[in-house]
């Protein structure tokens, strides 16, 4: 589902599947208070064919899966994320997490117009924390040997990280040095 580059489209396809945001990666791909992340174009030519792939999934509302990197060979899989706007001036797509639906009062599957840019920031926003989250504890989990501070318990799945400094605080930021 990941392809060697950061958007994904198998020969065999006409759309683009995945979208991935790596470590260090040539792309500052990030994300606004409002909860939408940023993902910026392959290169600089928004007729670029990856770039196209992610204009049709927009043009279409088809979804795709976000691989986000926590660390090396390691990913925190979202699915589904739709493109829901594109900013050719910064050379970026905008992508909210979850289906956002179109307001139709007859149809009970539907979200109301009142409630899509609720819903909209809520579902995305969960998906930043679990990233937030998730790579954090990977950070602090691979310092210590994937063993309990306190106890020494070796069991992965059992263990989460903490914050020595709540992360609502000055100094409280998700590095290693700030996990237990």
């Amino acid at each position: 589902m990941i392809g060697p580059q950061g958007i994904w489209n198998p020969k065999l396809l006409d759309l683009p599947i995945s979208i991935t945001t790596i470590i260090n990666g040539p792309y500052d791909d990030s994300d606004e208070d409002n909860g939408i992340f940023i993902y910026k174009y392959r290169g600089t030519d928004p007729n670029h064919y990856a770039n196209v792939g992610l204009r049709k999934l927009l043009n279409q509302n088809v979804p795709l899966i976000y691989f986000h990197q926590i660390e090396t060979n390691r990913y925190l899989v979202t699915w589904p994320v739709f493109i829901i706007n594109e900013d050719q001036n910064n050379l970026s797509f905008f992508v909210a997490a979850d289906k956002i639906l179109k307001s139709d009062e007859n149809d009970e599957n539907t979200v109301s117009e009142s409630n899509v840019e609720y819903r909209k920031s809520y579902l995305t926003a969960q998906v930043k924390q679990r990233l937030h989250q998730r790579s954090f504890r990977e950070r602090v989990l691979n310092a210590y040997g994937i063993k309990c501070t306190f106890c020494s318990l070796k069991h992965r799945e059992l263990l989460d990280a903490a914050h020595i400094i709540p992360d609502n605080e000055q100094g409280g930021e998700p590095v290693i040095l700030n996990g237990l």
